[in-house]
């Protein structure tokens, strides 16, 4: 994968950097169904995405977090 495409792919996905970190904000919504903990098979794509960069790009330990929001009916 040449720089242009690796650049392409953090620009489409929002990809925030400085010299020490990269930061990748996805929304819950394109990951997981509401009050489902399976991710969606079509996430496969963006996580793909998101493993590309860690895999070019990262030069040191790797943080992922996740968070889950409570909605009430």
């Amino acid at each position: 994968m040449n720089v242009v495409s690796l650049n392409g792919v953090m620009s489409e996905l929002g990809a925030k950097t400085t010299d020490t970190v990269i930061i990748i904000n996805l929304k819950n919504d394109v990951l997981f169904n509401f009050d489902k903990s399976n991710i969606k098979p079509e996430a496969r794509v963006t996580l793909a995405k998101v493993a590309l960069i860690i895999t070019k790009k990262a030069m040191g330990k790797i943080l992922i977090e996740g968070h889950t929001e409570y909605l009430s009916s």
